[in-house]
């Protein structure tokens, strides 16, 4: 089971987040991966059991880039609180060299990135996680405060979490 892997087989295996996160284009990177048509979007829309799997999955692989998913419970959160958190978590640091460090291409570019447009992607798709997208990119928008140099990635993530299906709220999709 991938949700049972560590972060070593994780950076090291690069067909899996196809599987966890899946959209309606095809991988350059694995051909065998499934491709949504709108159809399924819709059922994976209205089927609570697959939204859970990928708020599930979206938790492992925050916790891969060295963030973790907070969920606040409605019955305790204050009103100010908000219900979905992406953070740094404490082993933020032990993740920069596979997550957030240039690759070896030397221009500003880890391949982990590209793994997290598919998940900004995903998550926009399925529409009922919006406050997890927006959380995972106001965090990712925090980065270059934290002295990753990302800021290309970073107008490539807006991109990828603004797709053509509808959304609402503060994200400057245009």
């Amino acid at each position: 089971d991938i949700m049972e892997w560590d972060f070593r087989r994780m950076e090291r295996s690069h067909d899996y987040i196809q599987w966890l996160f899946p959209t309606d284009e095809p991988s350059r990177f694995n051909v065998r991966a499934p491709v949504l048509t709108p159809d399924q979007v819709m059922i994976i829309r209205k089927d609570p059991a697959i939204v859970a799997s990928i708020r599930r999955a979206l938790g492992k692989f925050c916790a891969f880039l060295g963030f973790e998913l907070v969920l606040s419970d409605p019955q305790t959160r204050d009103a100010e609180q908000p219900s979905v958190l992406v953070r740094q978590a404490p082993h933020f640091q032990e993740r920069v060299a596979d997550c957030w460090e240039e690759g070896f291409t030397g221009i500003g570019f880890n391949h982990n990135w590209l793994r997290i447009s598919r998940v900004l992607h995903c998550l926009q798709l399925v529409g009922s996680l919006e406050e997890e997208k927006r959380a995972l990119l106001a965090c990712l928008e925090q980065m270059p405060e934290r002295g990753i140099r990302c800021g290309s990635a970073l107008v490539h993530w807006r991109k990828r979490a603004c797709t053509e299906v509808a959304t609402t709220g503060d994200i400057d999709c245009d």
